[in-house]
């Protein structure tokens, strides 16, 4: 990969995930840093990066002392090394090599830097996430249901970060029962667009409970009966809205697959006021 090519990845990679590029490049340089370690680079490692020509540059420097220190800083090298570098070389000389990053970092190397690159921009998606969200703290914000599980609903919140509500804290539906006719909105995907279909019959059937219950809901279309099952609490239905309440006494209504006409009809549940 060429510095133009890694340069523009980094101004790509910034973009799609809403990062500040220098922040990004502070991470590239510590990848870079880290592979030119693994393959052998000893000294001080420099990454340098040129915003109008779209190039990355790594340097590495060599410094020499008259003491080594073991705490100090990388690329410390004594005068008898810095001697058969440069012959001439003395206490304070510094030497300077650039390292070709197609050339000199092999499979080990890019693959330290895939990996130490990917974690900083984890920890850069969690920085901007925390800020983001602690913005919005005390708001109300916009989610999308993406699963619903056995206790909770799983929302997506933005930024690619999940949160978890549990069922019990969800805001009551209207309820409803065997024998009440009903309009179910049900979501349809078409490609990119989306619309809201609604479905209109009585419900003959309740099966389940709590995020797994559904209802059997069923209408006569051209003097043929049609069914449809629903999962009440499914991301696909906008909502169930109740037209009447029936009145039965049977709990599962599949008498009435057996009947046609005004025989179908249930009589209206009236409530006492």
């Amino acid at each position: 990969m060429t510095s133009k090519v890694l340069y523009e990845m980094i101004e790509l990679v910034a973009q799609e995930r809403n990062l500040v590029v220098e922040d990004v490049m502070d991470k590239v340089a510590v990848a870079l840093k880290k592979a030119c370690a693994l393959e052998g680079f000893t000294g001080e490692i420099q990454v340098e990066f040129n915003e109008e020509r779209k190039r990355i540059r790594v340097f590495e420097y060599k410094r020499v002392v008259a003491e080594l220190d073991p705490e100090g800083v990388p690329g410390e090298i004594t005068l008898e090394e810095g001697k058969a570098l440069k012959e001439n070389a003395k206490i304070g000389t510094t030497f300077k090599k650039e390292i070709n990053v197609e050339k000199n970092i092999g499979r080990k190397g890019a693959s330290q830097f895939k990996q130490v690159f990917m974690q900083g921009l984890k920890e850069l998606g969690r920085v901007r996430a925390y800020e983001f969200f602690k913005e919005r703290e005390n708001e109300m914000i916009s989610a999308t249901v993406i699963a619903i599980k056995e206790e909770a609903i799983v929302l997506s919140i933005g930024l690619d970060y999940n949160a978890f509500m549990p069922i019990k804290e969800t805001l009551p539906g209207e309820e409803f029962n065997e024998g009440d006719t009903v309009k179910v909105y049900v979501k349809i995907i078409e490609g990119n667009k989306e619309r809201i279909q609604a479905y209109e019959g009585a419900i003959i059937a309740e099966h389940g409970s709590g995020i797994n219950k559904t209802i059997t809901v069923r209408k006569v279309f051209q003097g043929v009966g049609v069914e449809r099952v629903f999962l009440v609490h499914s991301p696909r239905i906008e909502k169930i809205q109740v037209l009447r309440k029936g009145d039965v006494r049977r709990a599962k209504l599949y008498y009435l697959r057996e009947r046609s006409g005004k025989a179908t009809r249930i009589k209206e549940k009236i409530e006492k006021r």
